[in-house]
């Protein structure tokens, strides 16, 4: 991988610290069991997973979101 524009290298993201799919449904019951006051989830059509998820743990707070998209995935 490398900057378009500069074309400096840049080193492979360390995907063994990457949350597996079962940790992602965990941070769903944990934002749902922490009554988050919004959470916004599309499921993958084909398996069935957490694919974009957005989550607001309070409305007066600024900064205690959190959103993540699943891109691409290995089965173990």
């Amino acid at each position: 991988m490398a900057y378009q524009d500069s074309e400096t290298h840049l080193d492979a993201p360390d995907t063994t610290t990457y949350p597996t799919i079962p940790a992602l449904f965990d941070v769903l019951t944990e934002a749902d069991e922490r009554n988050a006051v919004k959470i916004t989830v599309s499921f993958s059509t084909e398996l069935g997973f957490p694919e974009d998820v957005y989550i607001d743990y309070a409305a007066n707070i600024a900064d205690e979101e959190m959103a993540f998209t699943v891109t691409e995935f290995v089965r173990k």
